[in-house]
């Protein structure tokens, strides 16, 4: 990771999406997270952040064999 980021996240547009790369330091801040809240929120608290753009088509969620299909 860059030097002086303290984590990566792809977007699609303005968007943080997985995956997230995030340095040893925000982990107790991760760790501290409830339910269905994600890295996306710690993500945008953080002083110093970095993205790489997908295309929409790289952004695709997949969280079942039917979604491989789309």
């Amino acid at each position: 990771m860059t030097e002086g980021v303290d984590a990566v996240a792809s977007t699609a547009g303005a968007t943080p999406l997985p995956p997230m790369l995030f340095r040893r330091t925000a982990f107790p801040r991760l760790a501290r997270l409830k339910g269905d809240q994600g890295g996306k929120r710690v993500f945008l608290d953080l002083p110093h952040t970095a993205t790489v753009p997908l295309t929409p088509r790289q952004a695709i969620d997949i969280d079942t064999r039917d979604d491989m299909s789309e």
